[in-house]
């Protein structure tokens, strides 16, 4: 089969999975050539970048959440994440194979920087700076080894999420049962035959490759944290190996991790402690614009920048608010998630928005949408001219400083001996930021600390896709919370407005692609599908 290149606008979004094993993600170069200098190492690097935030926002984060219990379909909406919703998905629903295809896409890029580094060998390969590359043979090794440290720890981020996504929720009991990892290569694979394509690993295996490359990661990423960094720093490793680590129960290890982040004084970190700075923090990506002046918020670790249309993150918010005045959003949050906010709350205010709602079926009522990705963000009006396809889109946040506080709080709790003087001081030093005149609480063990960690990471993640992992982890099931208004929803019943799905239902795993199990035949299915 011939091989083609792949057009990066396009190649996250359409990028298949075993089956582009026959397709070239290039790095703007021929893959049949090595990576030869620092120059060509750059370019692989960007276009990891540009994967990185193909994997970030839209289906990534509204599909996981719609599915969960936060939020209600409008009556007449546009069925997108329907299925996801209704709990009747298949393996043939496209944004699985989008997502699975977007993780495998990133992984195959960092394999191509990491097989191209070692073909290169610039470390002892003078040769790798030619005349005219315009950089000093330590100015290269420098970009090659952060082109290099970058691949690694983006081949564990997609690694992980394929974890997260298609796989069961990590115990001591499945840890070492065959098949119920991640697939996928350690190499760039550019072999047509399908008998080579990878099986699934084992849970075990698949979360000791996302920390052994982490670990790689540490030998060459050397940029230390900063407040809002544009790259991967040091405190991202820490920040990513904090989430792996909850997710696989080792509480000792994402306290670590997480403490580490916030404990850097140097980085500039600081958590929103006001409606102002909330807005800036979401709705103008941290920038804070307001009337030409700066006032931007230090919560982020680590984001894409977007700065043109040619290069546009997901429109996150898009079913979640009217395109235009009239129209009528896609899902709106139940009753159950507005009530978790107090009146002192913050969030309230910056996340959710009153609309005005009138169903095809004449029902109409006035009630609260998500605003988190409201429609005329800093991308819109500022970077690209108010396009049309900049609305609702914002710059991925690909960590940030509140979500390490409350791994650090859930470790400290679950730990083999719980620390709940660590785990309240870390759960109310985060409240504080958000809640006017908080009356903070000391717990005194982990079963009271958990049920307000719970409704507080719902509270800070609504929208953000971590529901359905979080009830996945906590061993909870899915119980949709009451509507706003009832008569708003679309044809309420068992399977929508008052689902109401046991821990143990098989979809509370997602399917493999059923793309991907057609083409390689040593992926097994999960069970169920």
């Amino acid at each position: 089969m011939k091989k083609k290149y792949l057009v990066l606008a396009l190649a996250a979004a359409l990028m298949t999975t075993s089956c582009d094993l026959d397709t070239k993600p290039v790095g703007y170069l021929d893959t049949d050539s090595a990576l030869q200098n620092p120059t060509n190492f750059q370019a692989a690097r960007q276009t990891l970048y540009s994967y990185l935030k193909s994997s970030i926002g839209g289906s990534f984060y509204n599909a996981p959440d719609i599915q969960s219990d936060c939020f209600n379909a409008v009556a007449g909406f546009s069925n997108t994440y329907g299925d996801m919703y209704r709990w009747d998905f298949t393996s043939n629903t496209s944004d699985f194979q989008t997502i699975y295809g977007n993780f495998q896409a990133l992984i195959k890029q960092a394999n191509f920087i990491i097989d191209g580094y070692k073909k290169a060998d610039p470390e002892n390969n003078p040769s790798l700076f030619p005349d005219g590359d315009n950089v000093s043979a330590t100015a290269g090794l420098k970009i090659t080894r952060s082109a290099l440290g970058d691949a690694y720890f983006m081949r564990a981020y997609a690694i992980f999420g394929l974890i997260q996504y298609f796989s069961p929720a990590y115990t001591e009991e499945n840890a070492n049962t065959p098949d119920l990892g991640a697939s996928y290569n350690l190499n760039f694979n550019m072999s047509f035959d399908a008998s080579t394509y990878p099986g699934r690993k084992t849970l075990a295996e698949s979360y000791q490759q996302v920390y052994d490359d982490l670990d790689k990661a540490g030998e060459y990423v050397t940029t230390a944290g900063s407040a809002r960094s544009e790259y991967v720093t040091v405190d991202a490793i820490h920040a990513l190996r904090a989430r792996v680590a909850l997710n696989q129960k080792n509480y000792t290890l994402a306290a670590k991790e997480a403490d580490i982040v916030i404990n850097n004084t140097t980085a500039g970190y600081s958590l929103c402690s006001s409606t102002t700075q909330l807005e800036n923090e979401w709705w103008m990506d941290g920038y804070g614009f307001n009337g030409g002046s700066y006032s931007g918020t230090n919560e982020t670790i680590f984001r894409l920048v977007t700065s043109s249309t040619s290069d546009l993150p997901s429109q996150t918010g898009y079913n979640y608010l009217p395109k235009t005045t009239g129209a009528t959003p896609d899902y709106i949050p139940t009753k159950d998630v507005l009530a978790l906010y107090s009146a002192d709350d913050m969030r309230l205010p910056v996340f959710f928005t009153s609309v005005d709602v009138t169903t095809t079926t004449g029902s109409t009522g006035r009630v609260k949408c998500l605003n988190k990705y409201n429609k005329a963000g800093v991308i819109y009006q500022y970077m690209t001219s108010q396009d049309e396809y900049a609305e609702f889109a914002h710059e991925p946040k690909v960590f940030r400083l509140p979500e390490m506080y409350l791994i650090s709080a859930e470790a400290y709790a679950l730990q083999e001996t719980p620390n709940m003087t660590r785990a309240s001081k870390r759960l109310n030093d985060l409240r504080k930021k958000r809640i006017a005149n908080l009356r903070t609480s000391t717990y005194t063990n982990p079963e009271d600390l958990m049920a307000e960690l719970r409704k507080e990471r719902l509270r800070e993640f609504i929208g953000d896709g971590m529901r359905l992992f979080d009830l996945k982890r906590w061993g909870l099931g899915v119980k949709r919370g009451v509507p706003q208004q009832r008569d708003l929803c679309s044809t309420p019943g068992s399977n929508t407005t008052d689902l109401d799905i046991p821990a143990g239902n098989f979809r509370m795993t997602w399917p493999i692609p059923k793309s991907e199990t057609e083409v390689n035949k040593q992926v097994k299915q999960n069970t169920g599908y």
